[in-house]
């Protein structure tokens, strides 16, 4: 929905561009237009079906950070090397960390400079091709060790039935996804966007590195990296 309002916000504003660029510069002074339009940018929260090179582009237009929806994971990662050798699941491994990011577009005199990228990425994928994650060097660089599983506590295969989504949770995932949309993005001089870092209270900090060692551990009690 919102990015349904943002489409139509884009639209209007992109009509109104163009009615200034088929105008003459002198035409736009008397009309009070600006005299250099800007094209106008999309606001953008979720992208599917995108390339790495359209990504980072629409990225530069929403510095705050992107959502990409994947239906099924399985195609995500298996497109990585679909354009190139492998540099997409580096920028994924970079993007993760939130390591600054530039692209070289054809046809383009200006590269794509992302100080900051925020992407997150949300989808499903069958049990049974979860070992297809691990191919390659996925299970030796970190790249699934960035990945948050979630999965249903029941196994069982679910049956048809016409239950619909409860009225009441449906309204509160949208005040959720509303609050987390209204929350302001606060920028610098050039328009750069200022994260917010969130401390560890001493407390959690105790309970992340007690974890952590306890993991540790176990590891070095293994044989095999796997």
């Amino acid at each position: 929905n919102a990015d349904w309002k943002n489409n139509q916000e884009f639209q209007k504003k992109h009509c109104e561009y163009q009615h200034a660029v088929a105008m003459s510069r002198k035409e736009r002074i008397n009309s009070g237009l600006d005299e250099f339009p800007k094209e106008p940018k999309r606001l953008r929260y979720l992208v599917s079906d995108v390339t790495q090179e359209g990504l980072s582009a629409i990225h530069s237009h929403n510095p705050r950070g992107l959502c990409l929806w994947v239906d099924e994971l399985s195609a995500w990662f298996k497109n990585f090397t679909r354009y190139n050798t492998g540099s997409e699941e580096q920028f994924w491994l970079s993007a993760f960390n939130g390591s600054t990011t530039m692209s070289d577009r054809k046809n383009c005199q200006h590269s794509i400079f992302i100080k900051r990228p925020f992407i997150s990425v949300v989808g499903t994928i069958q049990k049974r091709l979860l070992t297809e994650l691990a191919n390659g060097e996925r299970a030796a660089n970190g790249f699934i060790d960035r990945i948050l599983f979630a999965m249903t506590k029941s196994n069982g295969k679910p049956r048809w039935n016409e239950n619909e989504v409860r009225d009441d949770l449906d309204r509160e995932w949208e005040r959720i996804l509303n609050r987390l949309l209204s929350v302001e993005c606060v920028v610098n001089e050039d328009k750069e966007s200022i994260p917010t870092v969130m401390r560890f209270t001493p407390d959690a900090k105790r309970r992340l590195y007690e974890w952590q060692h306890e993991n540790a551990s176990l590891c070095d009690k293994e044989m095999s990296d796997n």
